[in-house]
């Protein structure tokens, strides 16, 4: 009532922090407050901390706190060094000091309630029974002026509401239990890591529930040994709660190497390339989501294929969602020799945005590989030639010394760069030297039979055969310049050139990258005049049935199918509604009517379409999905008079009328988005 245990509350937690600054600062102090000091640290010792046993103060602690820089050597250094670890264990807000430092364990040895502790225990029971006496007298008023409003204060010296206090008994006993929960969750990032539970057997529900690795005895403390059977541990169980502990266990079943197949990866060769699958739902795709790079680090070194894994991490992050961590990982660490072909097929279909600088630093990382000599159609220079990177070409070429002149199945790297025009690339091989005459000049056996020059020139790129004039023969460029303006003739109408390069003697029907060769550019740009010229004049020069890619929005096959099912003149001009084209190509000999091709299934459900039976439509059926009813009878008509006997073939031929040059009703494709039709989406 007299005020004597006011300053009560800061003292209590405060007097650690003052003495810490003390004893740090030694020379701050003269001898006779040291002196001072000494006996009262005496006397609360051995009031207070009598019980305190100083074996358990771990050897961190007095890296911190070292009382003998001011005390020198007094006999209660000790004593005092653990009082203060003690108490810094009390005042500390989260119990993960507690647990690092007493092996993540619920010890209770450290918990030994100290004579601080039962003083503040008394004294707040005594000023709860005052509060309650006086509670409507005006002493309470002269309480509250030493120990403020909140008189029902918590016992807990780490927590604010020890000196604000609660106006009600009530109030603090329901915050005070918030504070009894002695039972802490061990696992990292656990937000019952700080508020626990009241009992072990809450503890144990909750281990069970979140963390629990699969097996009849659940893992709690996962930096301890784990002794559960290897076999009967859910790995998958266990990456998804982060239990590496659980993880290593379980890998001690196959004493030796972890198999790939085991944490998700499958080894298989698709289209003659060494690849692997990867499963969303096994153990490295759970890591993966996990973002446990501690883990997966961990499996993917102690697999029997570590190179692979590491390739495969590398697609994971670039297929699915990018992990620095793990991709500065790969490039900094040592490598092995890896198989070629499991980079070729990781460059060529998971780089992400085509990005030529990462592209450059995994050759860089795996130049031992890069500089291994081609395998069959495996070839990473082949594969740079075909994406364009040129910084990635001059490393292979004039650091890993790869051969510019190498054959793959009757290609060169050369025709690859000036058939998709790379004219960089075709400079750098030129004037660097790097291909003989024997390369440039060389003309496959396989389709198109051409030359680089030549090919360049009928996929519709004339500056790399202006770039390659002063390597090739004068008349292989007279050629080459024929055949790129032969192509533009076609897709301009230009009838004059056309008829005068008809008599040159050059190849009219060489196919680009997409299969399109001048006449299947005319049909499908709509040139009547020209291809009425081109059946005309030269129906045995060029094919009628070439097949091609599509650029018709409805229209989608994986470029693989295009030789089974890609688009030919006469679906061209059905899909687009073009009656005179179809009228002149129905009437020449050889077409083929039968065809077929795929039809996207989105296409089909934004225009609220029917199509019978599966995606694969022939001509007729294409007319008819699109509303083309004089083009269908048309394809019906004379698929009559081919099939009728011959006697009834006599007479005149009857002509079918109707309709414009361009069928009204014929599909807008403009309107048709990327949102509506998926690539490569088919009706099936």
């Amino acid at each position: 009532m007299n005020g004597c245990y006011a300053f009560f509350d800061y003292a209590a937690s405060h007097w650690l922090d003052h003495l810490t600054i003390s004893v740090s600062n030694p020379k701050t102090a003269d001898a006779s407050s040291v002196d001072r000091l000494s006996g009262e640290i005496r006397h609360f010792l051995r009031r207070h901390f009598e019980t305190v046993d100083p074996k358990r103060v771990p050897p961190g602690f007095n890296k911190g706190f070292d009382p003998s820089l001011l005390f020198g050597s007094e006999g209660f250094l000790d004593a005092l060094t653990q009082a203060a670890y003690s108490w810094s264990l009390l005042l500390n807000k989260r119990s993960s000091i507690r647990k690092e430092q007493t092996g993540g364990k619920n010890n209770r040895d450290l918990d030994q309630v100290s004579g601080l502790e039962r003083f503040i225990l008394q004294l707040r029971l005594s000023l709860d029974n005052a509060a309650r006496k006086l509670k409507g007298s005006t002493e309470l008023e002269r309480l509250e002026q030493y120990h403020g409003p909140g008189l029902f204060k918590c016992r807990f010296v780490h927590c604010d509401y020890f000196h604000i206090g609660f106006a009600e008994k009530a109030a603090r006993d329901s915050h005070q239990n918030k504070h009894d929960h002695a039972f802490f969750c061990v696992f990292d990032d656990c937000s019952y890591g700080i508020t626990g539970f009241a009992s072990s057997g809450s503890l144990e529900d909750h281990v069970r529930n979140a963390h629990s690795t699969g097996t009849a005895n659940p893992v709690y403390e996962p930096q301890f040994p784990i002794l559960d059977d290897p076999k009967r541990i859910n790995e998958r169980e266990a990456a998804r709660s982060g239990n590496f502990a659980a993880i290593q266990r379980w890998a001690e079943q196959f004493n030796g190497p972890i198999p790939l197949a085991r944490i998700g990866l499958k080894k298989r060769v698709p289209y003659g390339v060494n690849a692997f699958s990867l499963d969303t739902y096994s153990t490295f795709g759970i890591i993966w989501k996990t973002r446990r790079f501690d883990i997966l680090k961990w499996l993917v070194e102690k697999s029997d294929d570590v190179e692979l894994a590491k390739i495969a991490s590398l697609r994971w992050s670039w297929a699915r969602s990018r992990w620095p961590e793990c991709e500065e990982w790969i490039f900094s660490a040592p490598t092995k020799l890896a198989d070629v072909r499991l980079l070729y097929h990781t460059l060529d279909r998971h780089l992400p945005a085509r990005d030529e600088t990462l592209c450059l630093r995994v050759l860089r990382h795996y130049h031992r590989s890069a500089s291994r000599p081609p395998t069959g159609k495996i070839s990473l220079l082949r594969l740079m030639a075909k994406h364009g990177f040129l910084s990635c070409i001059r490393f292979l070429v004039l650091e890993c010394g790869s051969d510019a002149n190498y054959n793959y199945y009757g290609r060169t790297v050369l025709l690859n760069a000036a058939e998709r025009g790379r004219e960089d690339i075709v400079r750098f091989f030129l004037e660097g030297k790097h291909c003989t005459q024997t390369t440039i000049d060389y003309v496959p056996k396989k389709k198109p039979p051409a030359d680089a020059a030549t090919l360049a020139a009928a996929n519709g790129y004339e500056s790399i055969v202006q770039a390659m004039a002063s390597y090739v023969a004068p008349r292989r460029l007279e050629t080459a310049l024929r055949v790129a303006h032969f192509r533009q003739a076609a897709m301009d109408g230009d009838n004059e050139v056309i008829s005068k390069l008809l008599n040159a003697g050059i190849p009219i029907d060489l196919p680009d990258s997409d299969g399109y060769t001048p006449f299947l550019n005319a049909v499908e740009r709509n040139k009547k005049e020209t291809v009425k010229l081109l059946l005309g004049q030269a129906r045995k020069r060029i094919s009628i049935n070439q097949k091609c890619a599509s650029h018709h929005p409805a229209l989608s096959f994986e470029k693989k199918e295009m030789r089974k099912h890609g688009l030919t003149a006469l679906i061209i001009a059905c899909a687009n509604g073009y009656k005179e084209i179809v009228k002149l190509l129905v009437e020449c000999d050889g077409i083929d009517t039968k065809a077929t091709t795929l039809i996207k299934s989105s296409y089909v459900r934004a225009r609220g379409l029917r199509v019978k039976g599966t995606g694969y439509l022939t001509a007729s059926m294409i007319a008819d999905v699109f509303g083309f009813e004089t083009i269908k009878k048309l394809l019906k008509q004379r698929e009559e008079l081919r099939n009728a006997p011959p006697h009834s073939a006599e007479g005149p031929e009857e002509e079918i009328t109707g309709g414009s040059e361009d069928e009204e009703g014929s599909p807008d494709t403009s309107e048709l988005g990327s949102s509506e039709v998926g690539e490569g989406e088919v009706l099936m």
